[in-house]
This record gives structure tokens, C-alpha cells and sequence, in this order.
């Protein structure tokens, strides 16, 4: 029998558990949308965003972010390649750098992180 020397990760779900990751390793769960939309997070082992970036690709529509509550440090990427103008909302009261809503013009992209409370841009 052949021996294997593949990395740890690969045996064991548990290395990403609090683990730093190297930006080249990590891959986006995309979707696209024309029509207003939640972006939802990924309840599965706290590993990841399910709507990790979004493109609104026509319309003007409002993407409202998921509550920062309980997802510190998740990331959500939108990207405007529609000719309108999106909107990114919050809810529950919460902001973005100050604002209930960031304007997403065409060709612009905007990076959230939650800290627990609010969203921040990056």
C-alpha cells in the first residue's frame, strides 16, 4: 500500500476551527440577483458565508444584510455590475459605518464585516 502524505486539515474538520486562513486559500460562495434580497449566513459549523458575495448584476435592488448579532467577523461582498444603483441595507436598528444604508453605484464594490453589533466597511 502506497503512502499519502496529504495535510492534517484535510483528515481533521476540527483545523478550521478558530484557524487564521491565507486569503489564496479561501473560495465565495457566489450568487447573483436583479430583485431586493437577505443575505443569509451559513449556520454549519460557523464555517463560512452561504451569500459570501453577492452580484447585482441589474435593477436597482436592496440587499439587507443579516443581523450582526452572533456572526462576528463574517464577511459579505457585493458587486454592482447592473447599470442601476443598489442599495445595502441593515436591520434591527443596526448601521454600516454609522448608516442604516451604504448606495452600491455601478461598477463599485462594497466589503462588510459584522463586529457583533454593527457591520464595518473594509
Amino acid at each position: 500500500m502506497a503512502t499519502m502524505n496529504l495535510p492534517v486539515h484535510q483528515y481533521h474538520p476540527e483545523f478550521y476551527s478558530g484557524a487564521k486562513v491565507r486569503q489564496s486559500e479561501l473560495t465565495f460562495e457566489y450568487r447573483a440577483t436583479t430583485t431586493n434580497t437577505t443575505l443569509v449566513t451559513n449556520t454549519i459549523g460557523n464555517v463560512g458565508n452561504s451569500d459570501a458575495l453577492l452580484e447585482v448584476t441589474s435593477g436597482s435592488p436592496t440587499v439587507t444584510l443579516p443581523t450582526a448579532v452572533g456572526c462576528v467577523g463574517y464577511q459579505f461582498v457585493v458587486k454592482n455590475t447592473g447599470s442601476g444603483t443598489a442599495t445595502l441595507a441593515t436591520t434591527s436598528g443596526q448601521t454600516i459605518d454609522g448608516a442604516s444604508t451604504q448606495s452600491i453605484s455601478q461598477y463599485t464594490t462594497l466589503t462588510v464585516v459584522s463586529n457583533g453589533t454593527n457591520w464595518l466597511l473594509i
